[in-house]
């Protein structure tokens, strides 16, 4: 029975510039309609209107099988998913895709957004993506040689997508271990340095698997044994399927124990051995139910670690299964306080549920994503996209989805969310698969409680002596009800006089604003900056070129 886990979890400011725009006719103020507040308000968890086909992405590569496994944003806002596709010949190469915000392929990434990267004429599999701080992105997986088993593979690429050829040969590298080598997981160090993580396998044993590269690709010899460190748990079967470095430089791996007896939590120093602080020499194992184990890692800013993959209770029914954990390991009791203290477990369907990845709200709450298993009729159904959000004590946000949780479906077939990423927006990206005529990689994006800052006229004219209204729009959506400060610049200096003043509290979704332009005014484009922020921190901006005739 614990087998068949494996198998299924595989503040304001006063800027004065050139307008760069010529005057726009000034407007007058439209108020809001009375309709318009009456329109349907999104709610956190919905599906993106603005991204792609209604929230949803498709990518195919090769009409073949093509699977997305993990998803990365980029400093401008970009998205870049990574994973495997399948060539006309039958065998699997990396695979990566670069989307705009919007959800469309970015034209300047590869060919037509996509590129794809062959090791040896054979199997290969991409499972982790990283983006250093200079925008290279580095791939990491398995690469196979005709006839040999799979070792760890790793690619890094141009912002571009073309092969950085500064990294190993051509771009590429591999790293074998003693037996069936896969990577997971990447984790960026300080200097350029990185470290991948995955299993090593010699059947029927299989042992974590961790490699630090060099900036240049070579193997770092001050990590572990020339690089490479392989260890299991009290010599069992252990196998590693994600990793967070902590701010100290120790990392975390977790994975599974002895082949679903529970999840498993290792953390190294620096230099590759075990951290003797944490757990017993190094080591924590949660027997979360009958077969569990865990496939994402994240670390709180308090230095708390969330786990997240699944747990099985039956036959044919697992959960999303989250455990949270203290700086040294021990279960966090505060999370969930009852039964379970230290644990979650979650049915999305009444099937096979099983979480692939976790990721931190700003807020607290804590996101967990994967698969959820539509039984149908006697087991028969389709599986799809799932999500969760909790509160930081472990408990389901029911202000997220229905009840906490959301379900999509793409062609009504198979469907897997396996990685997941916030946008600075907060926003929520999953990448995965959905099974079309054949299986392409497959992203959908979710609102969660967020709010802009726009003018209804960025630019309005108006002469010395003047006054001319314009509209603050305070664009609300996931659910967004809370109050929201509005600081006006000061922008007295250049004889120009603000109603509001100084800074507001409003809860509404438009502010009128009153420009009076003083005699003394220069003549000109002037640019004036407003800014909003919100009790979680956020902060927001908008423009006015207010130009004087």
């Amino acid at each position: 029975m614990a087998s068949r886990w494996f198998e299924r979890a595989s503040l304001g400011a006063l800027l004065i510039v050139p307008a760069l725009m010529s005057p726009a006719p000034l407007q007058p103020l439209i108020p809001r309609a009375a309709s318009q507040e009456l329109e349907p308000q999104s709610a956190a968890g919905d599906l993106d209107p603005s991204f792609g086909n209604g929230g949803k992405v498709t990518t195919d590569f090769s009409s073949n099988n093509d699977v997305a496994t993990c998803v990365a944003i980029q400093s401008d806002g970009k998205i870049v998913v990574g994973g495997t596709s399948t060539d006309p010949t039958g065998n699997s190469d990396f695979a990566l895709a670069r989307y705009n915000s919007d959800g469309s392929l970015d034209a300047n990434f590869g060919s037509g957004g996509k590129v794809t990267t062959d090791f040896f004429h054979d199997n290969d599999s991409l499972n982790a993506i990283a983006i250093q701080p200079d925008g290279k992105i580095v791939a990491a997986g398995s690469a196979s040689r005709p006839g040999q088993g799979p070792q760890f593979g790793v690619a890094r690429y141009n912002p571009d997508g073309s092969q950085d050829l500064s990294f190993g040969s051509a771009g590429k590298t591999t790293t074998n271990f003693p037996g069936q080598d896969i990577a997971y997981a990447i984790a960026i160090a300080p200097g350029g340095k990185f470290i991948v993580v995955g299993t090593s396998s010699v059947k029927p044993a299989s042992e974590f698997a961790l490699a630090r590269y060099n900036p240049d690709a070579s193997l770092d010899t001050t990590f572990g044994v020339n690089g490479k460190v392989v260890n299991s748990i009290r010599g069992l079967v252990d196998d590693a399927r994600s990793a967070v470095l902590q701010p100290d430089g120790k990392l975390i791996i977790a994975g599974t124990h002895n082949q679903g007896d529970g999840f498993a939590l290792f953390r190294y120093n620096t230099d590759g051995t075990p951290d003797n602080s944490f757990g017993a020499s190094g080591a924590v194992t949660t027997a979360v139910s009958l077969s569990s184990g865990a496939t994402a890692l994240a670390l709180q800013p308090d230095g708390k670690i969330v786990a997240a993959g699944s747990s099985e209770s039956g036959v044919i029914k697992t959960f999303f299964a989250i455990a949270r954990y203290n700086a040294d390991g021990s279960l966090d009791s505060t999370f969930n306080e009852g039964d379970l203290r230290g644990f979650v477990q979650t049915s999305i369907t009444s099937a096979n549920d099983a979480a692939t990845a976790i990721a931190l709200q700003n807020d607290g709450k804590i996101l967990a994503a994967g698969v959820a298993g539509d039984p149908g009729e006697f087991g028969t159904g389709s599986s799809d996209f799932a999500i969760a959000r909790y509160k930081q004590t472990g408990v389901l946000d029911p202000s997220f989805g229905t009840k906490g949780k959301v379900v999509t479906d793409f062609f009504g077939h198979n469907d897997s969310a396996r990685g997941m990423a916030l946008q600075p927006d907060g926003k929520i990206i999953l990448a995965g698969v959905a099974q079309a005529k054949n299986n392409v990689f497959a992203l959908a994006r979710y609102l969660v409680e967020n709010f802009t800052l726009a003018f209804n006229q960025p630019v309005i004219n108006g002469g010395r002596g003047t006054t001319v209204p314009v509209g603050l729009l305070i664009n609300r959506e996931g659910g967004f009800t809370d109050s929201v400060t509005i600081t006006p610049p000061d922008s007295s200096t250049i004889g120009i006089k603000l109603k509001p003043a100084g800074p507001l509290d409003t809860t509404r979704s438009t502010i009128k604003v009153k420009v009076k332009i003083m005699s003394s005014a220069p003549l000109g484009p002037h640019l004036i900056i407003f800014t909003a922020n919100d009790d979680q921190g956020r902060v927001r901006t908008a423009g006015l070129t207010i130009n004087i005739e």
